[in-house]
């Protein structure tokens, strides 16, 4: 589009009768400014009305008196020529129809000025004005004249060297070309006021010749291949078996479009395929490639005309997948195949269209469904690249089958048959069975089962080994290991001690269930070699005078026994024969007594299975009883039996034995006996505390806080409390006294609780009936553990060292009577 601006002023008079009218001249009136260049059109323009000085004359052009200022109503002109820029269309005879009611209307306000009012004009040249302004081809040079001229009354007249000093002084012409680009034409003064433009339309000061700014159609150049260019998305990215395009647009070398056909264009697609797209002329100067490949990949497009390749080639062509078809879809992973109980196993779902290309983007709506011995927990995780990761744990073992869906349809493959295997090996879920975790024989083999569990307890071989295990008590037996099947192992031991151990399992540091184990081991069956014989029995006896011994049942191993049931055979002989009796117990000892009739030696023979016990045969002496001890036992009696003793000692008859209700005879027979107790301490205590400790609960503490309770009869003394320990050391001395000798010294060992119930930790009772007077006895009792009803359990708990002492009080019987 060409901008065209004039600028004129009133002429000299000799000029003014050269006005006259002519069909391809324009007049334009405007105003007069004072500068040569104004900054701003419109503001000049103003300051021109409002300033009359502005209208001032030179001496080289004088103004005639005729000369008149223009009037305000060809003000008008501008509003116009406005409108007529604003109207104008691009085709040439369309603007010459706007150009001639434009003149029509200017010669109606010329008609109403004043005849005596000459003015300046400029016209252009019939080149101009005819379309050789209005229409080139691009890079071809246009030039066209224009005339500056006097107009009077209607009518023009030739221009001078006048004029071009005129022109001149105001700044002269200038031409500018707007459009794509904006370039400024040369200007060449040719005489008698023509001045020659070189292709760009004119402009003289500020104002605009009338009919500028005229719209030139510069016309494109011939095709230049390196010129033409290609855009659309689809040389960009395309979708597998969706038809795209793209357009090519031819233009010239100076890179403007042409608007014709004609241009031969050859494309081709270089990829995973090769092929041509389809190209079709739409007679503007643009072209459509057309094309359509079922293979996703990256492409490369060349596009050539005449066999020159066009600038930026070859583009890159992205060719992804369709829209994601169900069917086509497919699955991979090994949780597809096998998984593990409580473990979380996975497969990948790839989506691709109906061809079977994989997308390369997400949000599909897949959805999976597992049927199987349990009810699985099922995540699909969209990884935004076409692929989709499914999660699932299931807790019991088995056959499963997973269904994926897309929509209503399953994908390529489905469904899925899957074996879920019992998971890695968990130790709180494993479990033992078997006797020897609770309960054996001393000497005999103990044996169980450790079984490999997964976290749902599941029987499992996964990452199975074998179990640390330990068996921790009096003593610590070595544990043997044999590997079974399906995450088992068989473990055995033997221990030659009874008494209270813990078994212990571990897999990698961790207890499994129910562990540590409380075991008992329970003594052996009886043997010979491990029973013994203690008592006055077998050390010496008073002849006539019954004495006994006890027999402590053991098995092989040394451990008492707690039951009875044994047969021993015991047999007297020496000096002379004497009849035994025995008697069972029932908690693992067999009291004999015999009765030696003669004095002299004796040999007692005890066996348990046709074999002797240990120290088997004994060697017993028997002596008459001497007068004190004679003395000693009678003390102990009740009185009837004293004074009938006395009585037959001294040769007198046996008085009749008084009434319950008569007075007691003369003499004191009441006794009081003070028993001094020394305790010593304790060995191997039975633990009634037990603490676990450590990181997994591994390390154990086993302890009590044991105080002895001694009574005799309602009598009792209790002694210090020992903290955590299970061989106590007191050192204490205690005192009982009574008055009735044929009880017995009953030992109660306790374990203090501050919070509950003191526990027993075993009971033993001592005979004061073998302790002698006056002389200290060490005391060696071992405890044994009773039920409620007074029944031995067969619990060895330990001993108590104590050291007796027994002594009267009152009621000594009187020596004289004796003699």
């Amino acid at each position: 589009m060409s901008s065209f601006r004039s600028f004129s002023r009133t002429a000299p008079a000799e000029s003014a009768a050269a006005s006259r009218s002519h069909s391809n001249r324009t007049s334009f009136l405007p105003k007069i400014e004072t500068t040569n260049r104004p900054s701003s059109f419109g503001d000049e323009r103003k300051k021109r009305r409002r300033n009359p000085q502005a209208y001032k004359t030179r001496d080289v052009d004088v103004k005639p008196d005729w000369v008149a200022a223009p009037s305000d109503e060809l003000n008008d002109i501008a509003i116009l020529e406005e409108k007529f820029r604003t109207l104008h269309a691009r085709e040439s005879n369309a603007l010459e129809r706007r150009l001639n009611k434009y003149f029509s209307q200017h010669k109606t306000l010329v008609s109403r000025q004043a005849k005596s009012t000459p003015l300046v004009v400029c016209v252009l040249d019939k080149f101009a004005s005819s379309g050789g302004l209005l229409r080139t081809t691009s890079g071809q040079e246009v030039s066209f004249a224009l005339q500056v001229k006097y107009s009077f009354a209607g009518h023009l007249g030739e221009g001078g060297e006048d004029l071009r000093s005129w022109v001149d002084s105001n700044g002269g012409f200038s031409c500018i070309l707007v459009g794509p680009t904006t370039i400024a034409a040369d200007v060449v003064y040719k005489g008698s006021g023509t001045y020659f433009f070189f292709y760009t339309p004119i402009l003289a000061g500020s104002g605009d010749v009338p009919g500028s700014p005229f719209e030139s159609v510069v016309e494109p150049g011939k095709t230049e291949t390196t010129s033409c260019t290609a855009s659309g998305m689809g040389l960009l990215c395309s979708e597998a078996g969706v038809e795209s395009q793209f357009v090519i647009t031819s233009r010239d070398k100076h890179g403007n479009q042409r608007f014709e056909g004609g241009d031969r264009y050859d494309v081709t697609l270089s990829g995973p395929v090769t092929f041509n797209a389809h190209v079709t002329d739409l007679n503007n100067g643009q072209y459509i490639a057309k094309y359509n490949t079922i293979m996703c990949g990256d492409y490369y497009v060349m596009i050539k005309r005449e066999g020159q390749r066009l600038a930026g080639c070859p583009f890159v062509l992205s060719v992804v997948a369709g829209k994601t078809h169900g069917p086509s879809c497919t699955a991979v992973g090994e949780g597809l195949k096998v998984a593990f109980a409580g473990e979380d196993a996975q497969f990948v779902i790839e989506a691709r269209d109906i061809i079977g290309n994989q997308r390369v983007v997400g949000n599909d709506p897949f959805e999976v469904e597992i049927e199987g011995p349990s009810t699985p927990q099922i995540s699909v995780y969209d990884r935004d690249d076409g692929t989709y990761l499914v999660t699932y744990n299931v807790e019991a073992v088995g056959q499963y089958h997973t269904r994926v869906f897309l929509g209503e349809l399953q994908i390529s493959g489905s469904p899925f048959t899957q074996t879920v295997l019992p998971g890695k090996v968990v130790a709180v879920r494993c479990t033992g069975a078997g006797r020897g975790l609770t309960r054996a024989f001393a000497g005999e083999e103990a044996s169980f089962t450790i079984e490999s569990r997964d976290i749902n307890r599941n029987k499992t071989s996964s990452g199975a080994k074998e179990f640390l295990v330990t068996v921790r008590g009096v003593i610590s037996p070595q544990v043997h290991c044999i590997a079974g099947e399906n995450g088992e192992f068989h473990y055995s031991y033997r221990t030659a001690r009874a008494g209270t151990y813990f078994v212990s399992v571990l897999y990698e540091g961790v207890d499994i269930g129910g562990s540590p184990f409380k075991l008992t081991v329970d003594p052996g069956p009886t043997h010979a070699n491990g029973c013994s014989a203690a008592g006055p029995g077998i050390t010496g006896g008073y002849t006539g005078i019954e004495t006994s011994f006890m027999i402590h049942a053991r098995d092989y191993y040394g451990n008492s026994r707690t039951s009875g049931g044994d047969i021993f055979n015991v047999e007297i002989g020496g000096t002379a024969s004497a009849r035994s009796r025995i008697r069972d117990n029932e908690n693992g000892t067999y009291t004999v007594a015999y009765t030696p009739e003669i004095g002299g030696d004796y040999y007692i023979s005890v066996k348990h299975g046709g074999i002797d016990i240990q120290g088997s045969p004994f060697t017993v002496s028997s002596d008459p009883m001497p007068r004190e001890a004679y003395l000693e036992m009678y003390r102990s009696m009740e009185p009837d039996f004293t004074r009938n003793l006395q009585a037959q000692l001294l040769d007198q008859k046996s008085p009749a034995k008084p009434s319950r209700k008569a007075p007691k005879q003369g003499g004191n027979a009441d006794y009081e006996w003070k028993l001094d107790i020394k305790l010593i301490g304790g060995k191997e205590l039975l633990p009634k505390d037990t603490v676990s400790a450590g990181t997994y609960g591994t390390a154990f503490i086993h302890s009590s806080d044991p105080y002895v309770v001694m009574s005799v009869g309602p009598q009792q003394v209790k002694s210090q409390t020992i903290q955590k320990n299970l061989n106590p050391e007191w050192n204490e001395t205690l005192t009982l006294k009574f008055s009735d000798r044929m009880n017995d010294l009953n030992v109660e060992v306790f374990d203090e609780d501050v919070n509950d119930d003191d526990d027993l930790i075993g009971k033993a009772k001592i005979s004061l009936m073998d302790l002698v007077e006056d002389k200290p006895k060490m005391i060696t009792a071992k405890l044994r553990d009773f039920d409620s009803s007074g029944k031995d359990k067969g619990i060895d708990c330990g001993t108590i060292q104590m050291i007796l002492t027994l002594q009267r009080t009152s009621g000594y019987l009187d020596d004289r009577r004796l003699r």
